[in-house]
């Protein structure tokens, strides 16, 4: 059967047998290539190809150039910060310590003059003292002195000597003194 000139032998055979037959050369074509290499083919051609695969590896290795600045830029902006806030902590430290020692000072110091001195004794610069009416020998103060958690008072400078004495001028009893002045001279008198 001629069916025309453009017809293969093996068009023929498919239409004389009624059937259709496999024809000899695959009419797809299956590609191996990658993505890469398909976009390529597609719209350069091969003197293109070449050019578009060394444009993308040098905006590929610039990527990877940035991303690593990026990253090194990174590392250092954290690890500025961190010595900012250990500065920051180092400082806050050292200030609160500073306030603690403060505060401790200001305590001691409340304490000193805001204490209250048991019932009977008297506030003089800060320090409790006893002024007992009881008449008394040197020896029997001393010990009533060292019974109630006390001593006997021992005048060190003659500021002492002077406000201590400005608390007895009033009273009309006699009191023991020990005074040890600048002249490390010790001597018991007797105020009357």
């Amino acid at each position: 059967m001629n069916k025309g000139k453009h017809q293969s032998q093996a068009e023929d055979n498919i239409y004389e047998d009624d059937y259709i037959t496999e024809p000899t050369e695959p009419s797809v074509r299956i590609e191996t290539h990658g993505i890469q290499e398909k976009f390529l083919s597609k719209y350069f051609n091969p003197g293109e190809k070449f050019m578009a695969q060394k444009t993308l590896l040098f905006v590929l290795v610039i990527l990877f150039i940035l991303v690593f600045i990026f990253l090194i830029i990174l590392t250092s902006l954290v690890s500025i910060y961190y010595s900012v806030i250990t500065s920051q902590l180092k400082q806050s430290d050292e200030a609160k310590a500073e306030l603690v020692s403060q505060m401790r000072i200001i305590n001691q110091t409340f304490e000193q003059t805001c204490r209250r001195c048991p019932s009977g004794w008297r506030m003089v610069n800060s320090f409790c003292y006893y002024f007992s009416t009881t008449p008394q020998t040197w020896e029997e103060a001393k010990t009533s002195c060292a019974n109630a958690n006390s001593s006997l008072l021992t005048v060190e400078d003659e500021a002492e000597m002077v406000r201590c004495s400005f608390h007895l001028e009033s009273s009309d009893v006699n009191y023991w003194f020990e005074a040890v002045l600048d002249r490390h001279v010790s001597y018991n008198s007797r105020r009357k």
